[in-house]
């Protein structure tokens, strides 16, 4: 991995990378099988933990219907239905729902 890191300049910002084989709820897994607490969340997502069956089965189902489409151009039934709920869950008076990754895209 070092010879590879050197050569290719492999994750850069780490001298030496830390290497996970797989993960499994909130954890990471190293190749020697260490558990690692993923107490994380990464850019433009949240952690709902690895690997969970609930969320695999959901993602399978919509990557076999439709896996992109860019939101400033198209939309999918499922965004309004969410942004039903979202709304029935807000103030009375807040009646707009703008979905963004980071937060930034609202201001």
């Amino acid at each position: 991995v070092q010879v590879l890191t050197e050569a290719y300049r492999v994750l850069e910002f780490k001298r030496e990378p830390r290497l996970l084989s797989r993960a499994k709820d909130m954890y990471y897994y190293k190749p020697d099988g260490t558990p690692v607490l993923d107490a994380t969340a990464g850019l433009w997502c949240s952690n709902p933990g690895h690997c969970r069956a609930p969320i695999v089965k959901a993602i399978q189902a919509q990557a076999g219907e439709l896996d992109f489409a860019p939101s400033f151009q198209f939309a999918h039934p499922k965004v309004f239905e969410l942004a039903s709920r979202v709304a029935a869950l807000a103030p009375a008076d807040l009646d707009h729902v703008f979905f963004c990754n980071s937060g930034s895209e609202a201001a």
